[in-house]
């Protein structure tokens, strides 16, 4: 757990076996284990251990197998609500990278309310809590999405509370507050992250954040200064990538938004949003066969979003000749 009141932009997961870069999409994933408690805590260590080796293996599944096993296997001892407070923070971890949100969001909010029996004032749930519900916001329909983004941005603020100088929750806030399209409220969470932080404390993901209100207020200048900082800390964080081809695009820099969002898809090739911005500048381009090549690699990674479907039928339908190489299951729209 995060002493309180140190700054931090890369929350060490002492009480989960996560990502210890989950802040960074730079370098190979490591886990760590959690720390148990009571005459069982050797075992359970022991298996924590298999699930983290799994973890670093790329092993989602064999992870969340032994996990689950370990949820059933606690011994009801004085220390019971304490490791199967650590195992469900441990499980929504997992869970949120297997993309398993729902299930994610259940075991994520057993583990808070135990841990307001035993007063654990724990940032780290409520902050996984904000990210699986924003998962499941991009991908659910209109009608739930708000839903889910209030959820996050509950998540997030409670994290917030706990613990003022927690800048990966005062990224997520952020993040929702852009989503929901509350600028202003998003520039008067900015003003405050600056008094408690500077920027030399802020990792990739908030100073990308902090750019995108700048793009909202077209403070282009400053969005770019943000994004190249935040490239600094971080060379292949993908948003900043997308971000910046954007502002390219904007100033009609279309060849420099490519080099962009190349390094963007080649980085994670499986991220709808960075193929979706990649169409566009192809369209931009006139190269149409590429742009839909790269709508249909959107809907291919990504099936539940729409707006990359649609794209793929609009270009398709202005552009029949370019399409000749289309996947036709592709083209049902979601």
């Amino acid at each position: 757990m995060q002493k309180q009141g140190s700054k931090s932009s890369e929350r060490p997961p002492i009480t989960t076996p996560l990502l210890a870069n989950e802040q960074s999409q730079q370098g190979d994933p490591k886990f760590i284990c959690p720390q148990f408690k009571g005459n069982a805590s050797f075992h359970l260590e022991i298996r924590a251990q298999k699930a983290t080796e799994c973890l670093n293996n790329r092993d989602i599944e064999g992870a969340l197998d032994i996990l689950y096993a370990m949820k059933k296997g606690i011994v009801n001892d004085e220390y019971y609500e304490q490791n199967l407070y650590l195992v469900k923070n441990s499980l929504g971890a997992v869970l949120i990278k297997d993309k398993q949100y729902k299930d994610a969001i259940q075991e994520l909010n057993e583990a808070i309310e135990i841990g307001k029996t035993i007063e654990m004032r724990d940032v780290y749930p409520y902050w996984l809590l904000g990210n699986a519900n924003k998962s499941l916001a991009f991908r659910a329909s209109r009608e739930k999405k708000d839903q889910y983004l209030s959820a996050a941005h509950d998540a997030y603020y409670t994290a917030i509370k706990l613990s003022p100088e927690d800048l990966p929750s005062w990224a997520g806030l952020l993040d929702i507050l852009l989503k929901q399209n509350r600028t202003q409220d998003a520039v008067e969470c900015k003003d405050l992250l600056y008094k408690i932080a500077s920027e030399d404390d802020m990792h990739a993901e908030i100073l990308c954040s902090l750019a995108q209100i700048e793009i909202r207020r077209e403070h282009h200048k400053e969005a770019m200064r943000l994004l190249d900082l935040s490239l600094k800390r971080d060379p292949g964080y993908v948003e900043s990538l997308i971000q910046k081809s954007y502002l390219f695009s904007n100033a009609r820099l279309p060849h420099e938004a490519l080099k962009c969002i190349n390094k963007a898809v080649k980085r994670k090739p499986d991220y709808g949003k960075a193929w979706l911005a990649k169409a566009r500048i192809h369209e931009n381009l006139g190269e149409y066969g590429d742009a839909i090549d790269s709508a249909a690699r959107a809907v291919k990674v990504c099936p539940e979003m729409r707006v990359a479907h649609n794209l793929l039928h609009d270009l398709i339908f202005a552009h029949p000749g370019s399409a000749y190489h289309i996947d036709e299951s592709l083209l049902t729209k979601a």
